[in-house]
């Protein structure tokens, strides 16, 4: 049976217990005693019958006994294997998973919405046309007026304060 848990967002009290999955879809809301006991002691009138609801953390993961040792037997059992990403051999998948978040790498299954890369990729090819046509309509106007009057209309001073500029500039995108 899993363990939940629940935090109120007022005073940070906690509340654990340990139930089956069946009670647990029973439970509709989970009243924190502490403040409701607190609005019920001597707090304004209006207040007076206010319960507070806590919200429900992540449940806790069930400690496995892979899960139990500090890693002091890795690559003991001889049972290793080679991990393709890292490049020399681990051992075991939770080994390699540690390693590849120490290099900053992300897993697949952290970037949550199917559709991230392809987004990120749309952005970024948004912002690489926002660059090249404010570079092109100040070539020209550097062409008809000249460089500091073409840097006077196409970088006026509202678009600079209100970070305009800095939206399309944050990063430098190069071919």
């Amino acid at each position: 049976m899993p363990i939940y848990s629940w935090t109120c967002p007022n005073c940070k009290s906690n509340l654990e217990d340990l139930m089956s999955y069946k009670e647990m879809k029973a439970i509709t809301e989970v009243v924190c005693q502490s403040c409701t006991t607190a609005n019920m002691a001597g707090a304004e009138k209006k207040y007076k019958d206010a319960k507070v609801i806590m919200k429900q953390d992540i449940n806790l993961v069930a400690k496995t006994q892979s899960a139990w040792n500090a890693g002091w037997n890795d690559g003991l059992s001889g049972n290793d294997y080679y991990s393709a990403s890292l490049g020399r051999h681990v051992a075991n998948k939770r080994v390699e998973e540690r390693e590849m978040n120490k290099k900053g790498f992300v897993n697949v299954r952290d970037l949550g919405d199917k559709h991230w890369i392809d987004d990120k990729a749309q952005a970024m090819r948004d912002q690489k046309a926002a660059q090249e046509s404010l570079d092109l309509d100040y070539f020209n106007a550097v062409e008809k007026v000249g460089a500091e009057q073409a840097q006077q209309t196409i970088f006026n001073a509202k678009d600079c304060l209100d970070g305009k500029f800095d939206d399309i500039n944050k990063n430098v995108l190069k071919d």
